[in-house]
């Protein structure tokens, strides 16, 4: 490419991100979800915690929501903590001035869990032989809590040579008794 044509490039990349930019600040509290607040981000996520982050979301009603990758300009970053100041203010009234500690201390703690739970079913002879393949290495399976007695669901998936999801198990764990029950067995 000629430098002409990357700095071309560089421009229409630029006109698509703040365009996209400009939607989603338009619409970042709209409540096309069940989310009462929306917190834009930009950048990598942590694979290994997105299950327990989005669990945490649900509970508290916030949603973090992606506007763009990791290349981003002034004008998007500036426009992205424009937006998110007003929408902190507003959690900081719901949930107080120290919310994010407690958000993401509720995010470990479920990762915790989560982990633990991941453990107890790769220990299972019914999983041991068969390659696991999680687009996200090092997160646990897909699960979430079905109630407050430590019972989840869990998805035991992997995945193709074209990426295609290969549903393997669906499990009810119960992490505080350590108890599997296979409720669906699709291999």
């Amino acid at each position: 490419f000629s430098g002409t044509s990357i700095m071309t490039l560089n421009k229409i990349i630029q006109v698509l991100c703040l365009s996209q930019l400009a939607f989603f600040n338009a619409t970042a509290q709209e409540q096309t979800t069940n989310k009462k607040f929306r917190l834009l981000t930009y950048g990598l996520q942590d694979d290994t915690r997105r299950n327990a982050k989005g669990i945490i979301e649900n509970k508290w009603s916030i949603e973090f929501y992606p506007v763009a990758g990791c290349i981003i300009d002034r004008k998007l970053e500036d426009s992205v903590k424009k937006e998110n100041d007003k929408i902190h203010k507003l959690i900081q009234i719901e949930y107080g001035k120290d919310w994010e500690d407690k958000f993401f201390a509720e995010v470990e703690d479920e990762y915790k869990i989560e982990a633990e739970i991941d453990s107890l079913i790769k220990k299972k002879s019914f999983i041991e032989g068969k390659e696991i393949i999680n687009p996200l290495p090092g997160a646990p399976f897909p699960m979430y809590p079905v109630d407050n007695d430590g019972n989840y669901i869990v998805t035991v998936s992997t995945y193709n040579r074209a990426w295609e999801e290969q549903k393997l198990y669906k499990l009810k764990v119960n992490y505080k008794k350590s108890a599997i029950k296979i409720i669906a067995d699709y291999t």
